[in-house]
C-alpha cells in the first residue's frame, strides 16, 4: 500500500528523473541557465534532494517547450489507484 507521503516521494523522484532525461548529455552548467536556474539547483532537483514545485516544473516545461505532463507521474500509475480505493473506503466507513 502506498501512503500519501510515499506517493509524494514517488512523484518527486519521477519528476527529477524526467528532468535528468530531458537534459541528456548537456552539461548542467550549460543546461541550467536554459531553464532559468543555476547549476547547483539543477543538481539538487535531479538528485531528488530538493523537491520540484509544480510552478517551477511549469516554468521548466515552458522553457523546454514540452508539456508539463512530461514531469508529472502518469495517471495510470498503480499507486494512484490504490489511494483512490483507500479514499473510497474511508468515505464508506
Amino acid at each position: 500500500m502506498c501512503r500519501s507521503r510515499d506517493l509524494e516521494e514517488k512523484a518527486n523522484t519521477y519528476a527529477a528523473h524526467r528532468l535528468r532525461e530531458q537534459r541528456g548529455d548537456i552539461p548542467r552548467v550549460k543546461y541550467a541557465p536554459r531553464i532559468g536556474i543555476n547549476e547547483s539547483m539543477l543538481h539538487a532537483y535531479e538528485s531528488g534532494r530538493t523537491r520540484l514545485p509544480v510552478g517551477r516544473l511549469a516554468s521548466i516545461a515552458r522553457e523546454l517547450r514540452v508539456p508539463l505532463s512530461t514531469f508529472i507521474l502518469p495517471d495510470d500509475d498503480e499507486d494512484l489507484h490504490i489511494l483512490e480505493e483507500i479514499e473510497e473506503d474511508r468515505k464508506q466507513a
